[in-house]
């Protein structure tokens, strides 16, 4: 059940977000991971985004605002997490950014067909908002680390409005992985890494600045540096 504000706005259940990314669709973008998907693709680079507990509920509204206050980016880029289980707030994210200039890029587990026979509303009017749709689960067996965002071959990028052409995909591999390192915080990788790129990353850290990736003790699936004492 979607949570609601004392206004009875939806709010939507986010796992993170990041302000500026060239790894997650055209040009630099924002990028909102959502909470929750029923789905759980095995091998999802993402299973800490599965669990529907709330993590971070803010109202779509004051986001947008947030997202349309980043200087220099061109659009933004939702992903999760399942996107069309939050359709209501998702919508309202989506179409005030839209409104205002930035284009929208959607992951989703779904497929365009499937979309698009749904009957529900927001389902519809979060569709109606999107220029760039990734769709289809992620399938561990049909996994291509040659893709430009996506991570199996069943998925697609479809491109649904004239905003960005469709020939971006043939012209040259866009920027595939970014790792960020904030002090005080873990490392955060994004864009669709193959294993070699981290054990790359770790080394090079490791070797030129004697920094330490280790699992979190939590989340397997991220990483956490640690500078190596003298």
């Amino acid at each position: 059940m979607t949570a609601r504000n004392i206004k009875n706005r939806p709010l939507l259940n986010v796992h993170a977000i990041l302000p500026l990314s060239h790894a997650n669709g055209p040009g630099a973008r924002a990028v909102v991971w959502v909470q929750g998907c029923r789905r759980k693709c095995p091998g999802c680079c993402n299973p800490q985004t599965h669990s529907h507990g709330h993590r971070h509920l803010i109202d779509p509204q004051n986001l947008a605002r947030a997202i349309l206050a980043i200087p220099g980016i061109e659009g933004l880029t939702v992903s999760g997490g399942e996107p069309f289980e939050q359709a209501e707030a998702v919508g309202v994210l989506c179409r005030k950014v839209r409104e205002n200039g930035l284009s929208v890029m959607v992951f989703t587990g779904r497929t365009h067909e499937r979309i698009r026979a749904s009957r529900g509303q927001a389902v519809q009017d979060l569709l109606a908002q999107i220029d760039i749709l990734v769709d289809g689960p992620f399938i561990q067996e049909l996994a291509d680390n040659h893709l430009i965002w996506r991570g199996s071959r069943n998925q697609r990028v479809l491109f649904l409005s004239n905003r960005h052409d469709p020939e971006v995909l043939d012209r040259g591999t866009p920027t595939a992985v970014e790792a960020r390192l904030a002090l005080g915080s873990p490392l955060g990788v994004t864009g669709f890494p193959e294993g070699s790129d981290v054990q790359f990353l770790a080394k090079c850290l490791r070797l030129k600045s004697g920094i330490l990736l280790e699992p979190l003790p939590t989340e397997k699936s991220n990483t956490r540096a640690r500078r190596r004492n003298p």
